[in-house]
């Protein structure tokens, strides 16, 4: 590899320890471990807990409890389908 290649590599991996470091440690060891935008550890708990509130209020008959149920669902399923962000901002 030419020395602007070996640079980049360098800073690459620099970046890498920076922004998710435990990743940087696994890959580094020969296994890695998946970056922090594939990780979706709250996920499920955030649909069992919208599932429930969507079930309860209709249970009840409570339409707020209904909705925020299946406003937690809707998020729940956006998290899990969405992949990591490109471009480093939240919408727009």
């Amino acid at each position: 590899m030419s020395e602007t290649h070996d640079k980049r590599i360098a800073e690459l991996e620099e970046q890498f320890r920076k922004d998710d470091p435990r990743f940087a440690r696994h890959l580094a060891a020969g296994h890695p471990y998946p970056p922090r935008e594939y990780r979706r550890r709250g996920v499920p708990a955030l649909a069992v807990s919208g599932l429930v509130a969507f079930v309860l209020g209709a249970v009840t008959g409570q339409g707020l409890l209904v909705a925020a149920g299946l406003v937690a669902l809707g998020g729940a399923t956006h998290m899990w389908a969405v992949g990591p962000r490109r471009g480093g901002h939240s919408g727009g």
